[in-house]
């Protein structure tokens, strides 16, 4: 796969180097006016020859180990947004909630995880574009972030529930013109979407 050059050690003998190395030479050789590198060192009209000869095996193998990486992040975020969503709406609604819990101790929780992959597995097998429905969630997303946003805000600004860990105000200013701007930015949204209608 990676190919050789000719090479010889101080007895005489010969020996092979690999392609992207730069070949044996004594160290006061001079080629072109510059000093050529020792054998064992990377140089880069090595690389290149070798990547000439064996581009087509380094490409599917660069091919392979995405699509092995994407796979793999994809079977990490299952469980991990399945749990995440279980968290939220147990937490909300003051379910017992852990994955140490067995189901018989938290039935709402596992049951929330599987009713999220259910959901997932029929949006997977929908006529739904996968890319459209990312899209629009994260719109929705930021349709609800400022309401989200108010709402941190006013309860991490109580001293009576936050004590001294009370917001102070660089936290206030900088959070209420978020939260106006991001309002903002939903208005111009809904503006141009009533006129406009649906970007395709």
């Amino acid at each position: 796969m990676f190919g050789s050059q000719a090479g010889h050690d101080n007895s005489g003998r010969r020996q092979d180097s690999a392609s992207w190395e730069a070949p044996s030479v004594s160290p006061g050789r001079i080629l072109d006016g510059k000093p050529d590198l020792l054998k064992g060192s990377l140089s880069v009209l090595g690389v290149i020859a070798f990547l000439r000869d064996n581009g087509r095996r380094v490409l599917l193998l660069a091919i392979a180990i995405f699509a092995v990486g994407i796979i793999g992040a994809g079977l990490l975020a299952i469980p991990i947004l399945a749990s995440a969503a279980a968290f939220g709406v147990a937490g909300l609604a003051g379910w017992r909630r852990g994955l140490a819990r067995n189901p018989k101790n938290a039935p709402q929780f596992y049951l929330v995880i599987g009713v999220s992959f259910l959901v997932a597995m029929e949006l997977a097998i929908s006529a739904i574009d996968p890319i459209k429905a990312l899209f629009y969630s994260q719109v929705l997303d930021g349709l609800i972030a400022p309401v989200l946003i108010v709402l941190m805000l006013i309860l991490t600004s109580s001293r009576k529930l936050m004590g001294d860990f009370v917001n102070g105000l660089p936290t206030k200013v900088f959070g209420w013109a978020a939260a106006v701007v991001m309002v903002l930015a939903d208005g111009a949204l809904i503006y141009q979407v009533a006129t406009k209608g649906l970007p395709t």
